[in-house]
């Protein structure tokens, strides 16, 4: 099957051929980094922002906790007010 009804051109034979190839690929590389990273950029910073304000919560529900008194009774523990009956 010949290259062209694959997809690929016919770039010519030999060194030139080659280097056409070589230009080609790198340009498409170029072509298709060139959109991808702005996206991927902005992904990262969206999840690296999300990470930070979990972490400040965490970090201040954390504190918040271990500054609460503590009560003398574990909820399982704790008197009834009924008498008994």
């Amino acid at each position: 099957m010949p290259a062209a009804a694959m997809g690929g051109g016919d770039t010519g034979g030999g060194l030139a051929g080659l280097a056409t190839k070589f230009c080609l690929t790198g340009a498409s590389s170029m072509l298709a980094e060139g959109a991808t990273f702005p996206v991927d950029i902005t992904k990262t910073r969206l999840q690296l922002q999300g990470q930070v304000r979990v972490s400040i919560h965490t970090e201040t529900c954390l504190s918040q906790s271990a500054r609460a008194p503590t009560h003398p009774h574990p909820p399982n523990d704790r008197p009834t007010s009924r008498a008994p009956g």
